[in-house]
């Protein structure tokens, strides 16, 4: 196997080689878990079994946030196009590691995919290595006092709760704004801590192919631990050239290379 292939036309993409994929990506606003901006670097690498057809893809994913923090990701999954059902079906497995809160945190994952001319679905999964909450901090507050025989003095414990669950999305292109590379997603997704309990919650997505290297992301998610929340993600992929699509919807076939959501 190879890093990289010519993809025919004969399977509805383009006939650049289909080589490593770098991603640069934006974050702005909130979600449930995080707070502000971050910036995040993507290496996809290919080692296609059969051109255009079935491809393994190496994932490596860093990011640094508006308060100088990281959290890294890497992966490993493999998907194939059955160009008969016009359909794309994907799986992968993660291991993250977020220290861009007080303490860090381990978590494996998992995404599966089924991406199609009309609909889409994508399934991610998420488990904490440790399930218990850190400490951030403890002191004493207050004077003492007296009550009964003893001296008495209260004490407060700051702790950090991480969360693990999963998340479902469905969708597509939308109707009349298709054409133009609008799609629309909508899910549920649930938030579990041994501390906090768990919490059901919807999100929506609206996605826009900008360029065939550009695209942007419109993102709100409502739940009963973090509320509502929303953010704009900006995806620009490189090397790529000059962009030669504006506004015009993904083959399917070239989604084998797409970045995982």
């Amino acid at each position: 196997m190879d890093g990289t292939a010519t993809v025919g036309d004969s399977f509805g993409m383009n006939g650049d080689p289909f080589g490593p994929r770098f991603y640069l990506n934006g974050y702005f606003g909130d979600a449930p878990g995080w707070t502000g901006s971050s910036y995040q670097a993507d290496l996809y690498y290919p080692w296609h079994v059969v051109p255009g057809r079935s491809v393994f893809l190496g994932v490596m994913q860093a990011a640094v946030d508006d308060y100088g923090k990281g959290y890294f990701n890497g992966g490993i999954g493999y998907r194939e196009y059955f160009p008969d059902q016009q359909r794309v079906l994907g799986a992968f497995g993660w291991v993250d590691w977020d220290n861009t809160n007080a303490a860090g945190w381990l978590r494996f994952g998992g995404t599966l995919e089924s991406l199609g001319k009309y609909l889409e679905m994508r399934a991610n999964w998420y488990v904490l290595a440790d399930q218990g909450a850190a400490t951030v901090s403890q002191g004493f507050t207050g004077n003492p006092f007296f009550q009964g025989n003893n001296i008495v003095l209260n004490q407060r414990t700051v702790t950090e709760d991480a969360f693990d669950g999963f998340d479902l999305e469905f969708g597509g292109r939308l109707p009349f704004l298709g054409r133009y590379g609008v799609k629309g997603y909508v899910g549920p997704y649930y938030l579990h801590s041994d501390s906090t309990g768990g919490a059901w919650g919807v999100q929506g997505r609206v996605n826009v192919a900008v360029t065939d290297n550009c695209q942007v992301n419109v993102n709100v998610q409502n739940d009963n631990v973090f509320n509502t929340t929303a953010f704009v993600n900006v995806s620009l992929m490189l090397p790529d050239g000059v962009p030669t699509k504006w506004f015009k919807p993904q083959s399917i076939a070239d989604m084998l290379g797409n970045m995982v959501i």
